[in-house]
Protein backbone atom coordinates (compact mmCIF):
# COMPACT_ATOMS: atom_id res chain seq x y z
CA UNK A 1 0.00 0.00 0.00
CA UNK A 2 2.46 2.23 0.66
CA UNK A 3 4.37 1.62 -2.24
CA UNK A 4 1.39 2.28 -4.11
CA UNK A 5 0.90 5.84 -2.15
CA UNK A 6 4.50 6.98 -2.93
CA UNK A 7 4.13 6.03 -6.78
CA UNK A 8 0.53 8.27 -7.20
CA UNK A 9 2.99 11.07 -5.35
CA UNK A 10 5.89 10.70 -7.62
CA UNK A 11 3.56 11.22 -10.75
CA UNK A 12 4.03 14.92 -11.63
CA UNK A 13 0.31 17.00 -11.47
CA UNK A 14 -0.70 16.91 -14.94
CA UNK A 15 -0.30 13.02 -15.43
CA UNK A 16 -2.38 12.76 -11.72
CA UNK A 17 -4.95 15.03 -13.47
CA UNK A 18 -5.27 12.96 -16.54
CA UNK A 19 -5.20 9.95 -14.20
CA UNK A 20 -7.56 10.91 -11.74
CA UNK A 21 -9.91 12.42 -14.84
CA UNK A 22 -9.21 8.69 -16.37
CA UNK A 23 -10.59 6.99 -13.06
CA UNK A 24 -13.54 9.14 -12.55
CA UNK A 25 -14.86 8.65 -16.46
CA UNK A 26 -14.34 5.49 -15.74
CA UNK A 27 -16.63 4.93 -12.63
CA UNK A 28 -19.85 7.19 -13.95
CA UNK A 29 -19.48 5.34 -17.83
CA UNK A 30 -19.86 1.90 -15.50
CA UNK A 31 -22.75 3.57 -13.47
CA UNK A 32 -24.27 5.17 -16.71
CA UNK A 33 -24.22 1.71 -18.47
CA UNK A 34 -25.86 -0.07 -15.84
CA UNK A 35 -28.55 2.32 -14.80
CA UNK A 36 -29.74 2.92 -18.54
CA UNK A 37 -31.48 0.14 -19.58
CA UNK A 38 -34.90 -0.95 -20.67
CA UNK A 39 -37.31 -4.07 -21.31
CA UNK A 40 -40.31 -4.67 -23.15
CA UNK A 41 -41.27 -8.07 -22.88
CA UNK A 42 -43.68 -10.35 -25.27
CA UNK A 43 -45.69 -12.34 -22.62
CA UNK A 44 -47.21 -15.99 -22.85
CA UNK A 45 -46.56 -16.92 -26.24
CA UNK A 46 -47.20 -20.75 -27.41
CA UNK A 47 -45.61 -22.71 -30.80
CA UNK A 48 -48.26 -24.68 -32.57
CA UNK A 49 -48.02 -26.52 -36.19
CA UNK A 50 -49.81 -25.85 -38.94
CA UNK A 51 -52.69 -27.99 -39.40
CA UNK A 52 -53.02 -29.91 -42.99
CA UNK A 53 -56.45 -31.29 -43.52
CA UNK A 54 -56.63 -32.64 -47.10
CA UNK A 55 -60.41 -34.33 -47.61
CA UNK A 56 -61.78 -36.08 -50.13
CA UNK A 57 -65.18 -36.33 -51.49
CA UNK A 58 -66.37 -38.39 -54.93
CA UNK A 59 -70.25 -38.52 -54.18
CA UNK A 60 -70.77 -38.10 -50.29
CA UNK A 61 -69.12 -35.47 -48.11
CA UNK A 62 -65.99 -34.13 -47.76
CA UNK A 63 -64.19 -36.81 -45.09
CA UNK A 64 -61.05 -38.39 -45.12
CA UNK A 65 -61.95 -40.58 -47.24
CA UNK A 66 -64.99 -41.59 -50.01
CA UNK A 67 -66.04 -44.73 -52.13
CA UNK A 68 -63.94 -44.99 -54.76
CA UNK A 69 -65.21 -46.27 -58.61
CA UNK A 70 -65.45 -49.57 -60.66
CA UNK A 71 -62.97 -49.09 -64.09
CA UNK A 72 -65.12 -51.40 -66.54
CA UNK A 73 -63.97 -51.84 -70.61
CA UNK A 74 -60.50 -50.96 -70.33
CA UNK A 75 -58.90 -52.27 -73.44
CA UNK A 76 -54.54 -53.08 -73.36
CA UNK A 77 -53.44 -50.45 -75.73
CA UNK A 78 -56.64 -48.59 -75.71
CA UNK A 79 -57.38 -45.37 -74.74
CA UNK A 80 -57.93 -44.36 -70.97
CA UNK A 81 -61.15 -45.00 -69.57
CA UNK A 82 -63.84 -43.63 -68.75
CA UNK A 83 -63.47 -40.91 -71.24
CA UNK A 84 -64.51 -38.14 -69.70
CA UNK A 85 -62.87 -39.46 -66.22
CA UNK A 86 -64.56 -40.52 -63.29
CA UNK A 87 -64.81 -37.64 -61.10
CA UNK A 88 -64.17 -36.35 -57.28
CA UNK A 89 -63.16 -33.36 -55.43
CA UNK A 90 -60.30 -32.60 -52.99
CA UNK A 91 -60.09 -29.99 -50.59
CA UNK A 92 -57.54 -28.02 -48.44
CA UNK A 93 -59.67 -27.91 -45.04
CA UNK A 94 -56.29 -27.13 -42.81
CA UNK A 95 -54.66 -23.60 -42.71
CA UNK A 96 -51.61 -24.18 -44.74
CA UNK A 97 -51.08 -24.46 -48.34
CA UNK A 98 -50.50 -28.23 -49.56
CA UNK A 99 -48.25 -30.48 -51.99
CA UNK A 100 -50.43 -33.43 -52.52
CA UNK A 101 -49.08 -36.63 -53.42
CA UNK A 102 -50.87 -39.73 -54.22
CA UNK A 103 -49.81 -43.58 -53.85
CA UNK A 104 -51.52 -47.13 -53.48
CA UNK A 105 -50.68 -49.53 -49.91
CA UNK A 106 -51.17 -52.50 -52.51
CA UNK A 107 -51.17 -53.65 -55.87
CA UNK A 108 -54.63 -55.07 -56.98
CA UNK A 109 -54.99 -58.99 -57.62
CA UNK A 110 -56.81 -59.96 -60.68
CA UNK A 111 -59.31 -62.60 -61.79
CA UNK A 112 -59.07 -64.25 -65.03
CA UNK A 113 -55.35 -63.93 -66.02
CA UNK A 114 -51.91 -62.77 -64.58
CA UNK A 115 -51.62 -58.96 -64.88
CA UNK A 116 -48.41 -57.09 -65.23
CA UNK A 117 -49.40 -54.15 -62.71
CA UNK A 118 -46.58 -52.10 -63.88
CA UNK A 119 -48.17 -51.80 -67.15
CA UNK A 120 -51.65 -50.75 -65.48
CA UNK A 121 -51.79 -46.42 -65.28
CA UNK A 122 -53.84 -44.41 -63.68
CA UNK A 123 -54.23 -41.29 -65.09
CA UNK A 124 -55.10 -37.77 -62.54
CA UNK A 125 -55.80 -34.51 -63.54
CA UNK A 126 -57.53 -32.04 -61.11
CA UNK A 127 -58.02 -28.20 -61.05
CA UNK A 128 -59.21 -25.54 -58.46
CA UNK A 129 -61.36 -22.55 -60.32
CA UNK A 130 -58.20 -20.30 -59.32
CA UNK A 131 -56.72 -21.87 -61.99
CA UNK A 132 -53.84 -24.30 -59.49
CA UNK A 133 -53.57 -27.77 -62.02
CA UNK A 134 -51.69 -30.91 -60.93
CA UNK A 135 -51.73 -34.05 -62.85
CA UNK A 136 -50.33 -37.72 -62.40
CA UNK A 137 -49.90 -39.98 -64.98
CA UNK A 138 -48.15 -43.28 -63.28
CA UNK A 139 -48.04 -46.98 -63.34
CA UNK A 140 -49.73 -49.11 -59.90
CA UNK A 141 -46.42 -50.33 -59.09
CA UNK A 142 -44.89 -47.08 -58.72
CA UNK A 143 -47.81 -46.11 -56.42
CA UNK A 144 -47.30 -48.71 -54.18
CA UNK A 145 -43.16 -48.38 -53.70
CA UNK A 146 -44.06 -44.81 -53.36
CA UNK A 147 -46.35 -45.58 -50.60
CA UNK A 148 -43.53 -45.64 -48.19
CA UNK A 149 -42.03 -41.82 -48.85
CA UNK A 150 -45.16 -40.05 -48.83
CA UNK A 151 -46.76 -41.15 -52.51
CA UNK A 152 -45.64 -39.44 -55.79
CA UNK A 153 -46.59 -35.58 -56.05
CA UNK A 154 -49.13 -34.64 -57.85
CA UNK A 155 -48.99 -30.95 -57.60
CA UNK A 156 -46.68 -28.73 -60.06
CA UNK A 157 -49.14 -25.76 -58.17
CA UNK A 158 -50.29 -26.04 -54.99
CA UNK A 159 -53.47 -26.65 -53.30
CA UNK A 160 -54.20 -23.51 -51.83
CA UNK A 161 -55.82 -23.17 -48.18
CA UNK A 162 -57.67 -19.89 -49.20
CA UNK A 163 -61.15 -19.60 -50.46
CA UNK A 164 -59.51 -21.96 -53.83
CA UNK A 165 -59.05 -24.74 -51.66
CA UNK A 166 -61.02 -26.87 -53.68
CA UNK A 167 -59.96 -29.28 -56.61
CA UNK A 168 -61.97 -30.94 -59.03
CA UNK A 169 -60.45 -33.90 -60.08
CA UNK A 170 -60.73 -36.90 -62.50
CA UNK A 171 -59.21 -40.38 -62.32
CA UNK A 172 -58.73 -43.09 -65.62
CA UNK A 173 -57.26 -46.05 -65.63
CA UNK A 174 -55.14 -47.23 -68.91
CA UNK A 175 -53.42 -50.54 -70.00
CA UNK A 176 -50.43 -51.13 -71.89
CA UNK A 177 -50.85 -53.50 -75.42
CA UNK A 178 -48.55 -56.61 -73.29
CA UNK A 179 -50.28 -56.13 -69.60
CA UNK A 180 -52.09 -59.60 -70.03
CA UNK A 181 -52.68 -61.97 -72.33
CA UNK A 182 -55.98 -63.73 -72.46
CA UNK A 183 -60.00 -63.24 -73.33
CA UNK A 184 -60.93 -60.59 -69.77
CA UNK A 185 -59.70 -59.88 -66.78
CA UNK A 186 -60.62 -58.40 -63.86
CA UNK A 187 -59.89 -56.97 -60.04
CA UNK A 188 -60.78 -59.44 -58.28
CA UNK A 189 -60.19 -57.32 -54.72
CA UNK A 190 -60.62 -53.98 -53.88
CA UNK A 191 -57.58 -51.33 -54.17
CA UNK A 192 -57.48 -47.73 -52.31
CA UNK A 193 -55.84 -44.49 -54.16
CA UNK A 194 -54.26 -42.44 -50.95
CA UNK A 195 -53.42 -38.70 -51.83
CA UNK A 196 -51.38 -36.81 -49.11
CA UNK A 197 -51.18 -33.26 -48.17
CA UNK A 198 -48.31 -32.21 -47.31
CA UNK A 199 -47.32 -28.19 -46.40
CA UNK A 200 -45.86 -26.26 -49.49
CA UNK A 201 -42.61 -24.80 -48.26
CA UNK A 202 -41.38 -23.39 -51.92
CA UNK A 203 -40.44 -19.85 -51.67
Amino acid sequence: MLLHIRSWRGLNPAMRAVTVFGVVATAVTGVTYAALNSQATLTNNIISSATANLQVKSGGSFAAQDAGFAFTGVIPGGPAVPAAGKAFQLRNAGDTDLDVSVSVPAAPTFSGGPVITSKVKLVLACATTGGKNFSKTTDIDSLVAALATGGILMTTDFLPKTTDNTANCTVKVQMDADAFSGSSTGVSDFFNIVFTGTPHTAI
